[in-house]
């Protein structure tokens, strides 16, 4: 057991309020702790940082509780076992699961949020992608798609289209022949989603005049929205829907 190691660790220090350029984190340095019976000390490897970040570091509902001040940050992540007093996480295994936002997680099912999975060995992709496109946010995009169920003939609108989560489920639907019209903040990003990502259409939400310019480019309607945003555009692209449309939230 790596006794003589430190375990750094951003701890949240503050809720961070509007729009700052403040973290509100604090970054720690404490002693690896010893571990019981029935735990295990996993090192992290590879960490996701994601936007839910963001709602999670604020004292709001959403899919999981706000953590605590003084706490860990939350961030799901990919590690190795280092120590172990488990049978079902030996030593040298790789594990998925809520690292946190530090080197050094002792995995007791009594404590965390939800137990570490012992991930197959050899891996079928990298680190990253299993943190990614075959990760969560894979799966959240296949999932939207899967309920939007894009046809040809069909119009798909996603929100924050050069997103994680909207550049993957825009390309699964246009694979599946539907006419695929995304919304991404700036022109580059705009780009980004036509030339690069393949969509049909990308209109700039900063564009003063937005909703003209989704509105020319959906002249037949919108037959599924894939959601990631909410707010003013989902409004607009409420009132632009059509008869039997979906509206799966992907993010």
């Amino acid at each position: 057991m790596p006794t003589a190691e430190k375990n750094r660790a951003f701890r949240l220090s503050k809720r961070p309020t509007g729009l700052t350029e403040e973290p509100g984190l604090e970054l720690v340095t404490t002693e690896v702790p010893v571990l019981e019976s029935g735990q295990a000390l996993v090192r992290t490897l590879v960490l996701s940082v994601d936007p839910s970040s963001r709602i999670f570091m604020s004292d709001i509902r959403s899919a999981l509780p706000p953590v605590q001040e003084g706490a860990v940050m939350r961030g799901l992540g990919i590690g190795r076992v280092v120590a172990s007093r488990r049978t079902d996480l030996p030593v040298g295994a790789l594990v998925l699961g809520f690292t946190g936002w530090q080197d050094y997680q002792v995995a007791d099912d009594a404590e965390l949020e939800t137990p570490f999975t012992v991930l197959p060995e050899p891996l079928p992709a990298s680190l990253e992608d299993l943190l990614g496109v075959l990760g969560l946010t894979g799966i959240s995009a296949w999932l939207a798609v899967e309920i939007a169920d894009p046809q040809p003939g069909r119009t798909v609108v996603v929100s924050a289209a050069a997103g994680a989560v909207g550049s993957i489920a825009g390309q699964l639907a246009k694979e599946r022949g539907a006419r695929v019209v995304g919304l991404a903040g700036g022109p580059d990003k705009c780009r980004y989603v036509v030339e690069e990502l393949g969509f049909d259409a990308c209109v700039d939400r900063r564009d003063p005049r937005w909703r003209d310019r989704l509105d020319e480019v959906i002249p037949d309607g919108i037959d599924a929205d894939i959601e990631n945003v909410g707010g003013e555009i989902l409004d607009h692209v409420l009132s632009r829907i059509n008869t039997g449309a979906v509206s799966p939230c992907a993010a």
